[in-house]
């Protein structure tokens, strides 16, 4: 008996050893987990945090295309030319790229990086983003507000403007303000207003001259009213000397440039001594302002001021003045002083921006100047007055280069921004029957017709957008 109590003792001890080891190797294999799901959540985190950094390089690439509004990259434009493209963050660092995908939309594309423990030394994460970004050259029309202006003619400010009979407005139409309809207008885009009636806030209507009122809304939505205003551009985003985004600061790089340069009319193209480092910058009164090509189809801008006429062209085909050739990727700019021409030829293009520090008294690029070619924008902290047809070169080149099918826009590399922080108007003796290729954005008033009340004239074409503070007369009709 007692041998047989040893016997079940020593399997009592036998089943403990094997106990322990079973609970050994479960524990071990808990460890393994443990020690697994460790590794896992830090790659985990560390694939976040990557992820975050590539995210980053999107949010900058699109606050970059907001400064700089719709410009065109037919290829990928990175946001830093140096560090093979990276720009650091934290403890990585991340490269963006931007690809232009159709009108006013994007590609970006952004690599985020972090130092990482294995054979690459590194853990990345591309991710890629469409961009369409919200630009007021969507709207065929924008207003802040549809009473005539006073500062055009005291005697009929604050009265109602009426779109009114054969008015024809092709793209999407928006006001801040009541819309007012006479006759038969036709809108084929969508047409919006944030008016709401302070008294009866379900009243969001437009407003009918007569009974016979009949507009033609064929966009969809044909009429909205109600939807949440849109704020215009502030004039410190045109002018600021001090901020580097504003229009000036971009044309003429520098604060230090513009004070330096504040003294004396005369138009500029700011360089190093060897490369244009940004546009064109205009001090004074400009008399008259051509857009146009020379014969070798280079972008010509030819300024006239009082005693002084400058001419910048862009050279992509070399030409030739006397004894020189200018050779292509250069900028040209002759300078005429009663007759003595001064010549200077900076490596490079300016940056597409054109600002003048005064008035533009006749603004122009007709079929005989050859047509705008190429992108530019014209900022006036002034008033800019159209003295003739404004064309861009390809539909001085091809007349029917915008009839193209509905809700479809034209192929035409060419356009032309013009920012007022007056007035923009037609000047009272401009052609009959006048063409404008251009977005027009007026922020102190108003775009009108000089000679409103006075002097009749045929059709006005734009193919564009008007963009106003404050929506200008452009003629009267009676009913």
């Amino acid at each position: 008996m007692i041998n047989k109590i040893k016997n079940k003792k020593g399997f009592a001890l036998l089943g403990t050893l094997i106990l322990v080891f079973v609970v050994a190797t479960l524990g071990i294999a808990l460890l393994t987990m443990t020690r697994n799901d460790i590794e896992l959540s830090t790659v985990q985190k560390a694939s976040k945090e990557t992820f975050y950094i590539a995210e980053s390089g999107i949010e900058h690439a699109i606050s970059y295309l907001e400064n700089l509004g719709t410009p065109n990259f037919p290829s990928p434009h990175y946001l830093t030319e140096e560090n093979d493209h990276y720009i650091d963050l934290g403890n990585g660092k991340y490269k963006a790229s931007i690809q232009s995908a159709g009108i006013f939309s994007y590609i970006i594309r952004s690599t985020g990086e972090r130092p990482w423990s294995n054979t690459s030394g590194k853990i990345s994460k591309t991710i890629e983003s469409k961009v369409i970004l919200e630009n007021f050259a969507l709207y065929a029309y924008f207003s802040d507000n549809e009473l005539f202006p006073a500062d055009i003619d005291a005697g009929y400010g604050g009265q109602k403007i009426w779109f009114y009979g054969t008015d024809l407005i092709s793209g999407p139409l928006h006001s801040n303000d009541r819309l007012h309809m006479a006759g038969t207008p036709t809108f084929e885009g969508p047409v919006t207003s944030a008016w709401k009636n302070p008294t009866n806030p379900a009243d969001v209507s437009w407003e009918a001259y007569d009974a016979q009122t009949r507009p033609n809304f064929l966009g969809t939505p044909p009429y909205q009213g109600g939807v949440n205003p849109i704020e215009l551009p502030k004039y410190r985003e045109i002018t600021d000397p001090t901020d580097p985004k504003s229009l000036q600061r971009i044309a003429a790089g520098s604060k230090e440039f513009i004070d330096n340069h504040s003294s004396e009319n005369g138009a500029h193209v700011p360089n190093d001594g060897f490369n244009v480092t940004n546009g064109i910058w205009v001090k004074g009164n400009v008399n008259i302002l051509t857009l146009g090509v020379d014969g070798q189809s280079n972008s010509k801008i030819t300024i006239e001021q009082t005693g002084k006429t400058t001419t910048i062209y862009q050279v992509k085909t070399p030409i030739t003045f006397g004894s020189t050739t200018y050779p292509a990727g250069t900028t040209l700019i002759d300078v005429n002083v009663g007759g003595v021409h001064t010549y200077s030829n900076p490596s490079g293009y300016p940056n597409g921006i054109l600002y003048v520090d005064g008035n533009i008294n006749n603004l122009k690029s007709t079929t005989t100047d050859g047509g705008l070619k190429g992108k530019l924008t014209i900022a006036s902290n002034k008033t800019i007055t159209i003295g003739n047809n404004i064309l861009y070169k390809t539909r001085v080149d091809d007349p029917n280069c915008f009839n193209v099918p509905a809700g479809t826009y034209p192929n035409i590399p060419d356009s032309l921004g013009l920012v007022s922080e007056g007035n923009i108007k037609i000047a009272s003796n401009a052609p009959t029957n006048l063409e404008i290729n251009a977005i027009l954005m007026a922020l102190g008033t108003s775009f009108y017709y000089e000679g409103w009340k006075t002097t009749m004239k045929g059709n006005l074409t734009a193919h564009g957008s008007f963009i106003q503070k404050q929506r200008g007369p452009v003629g009267t009709f009676n009913i």
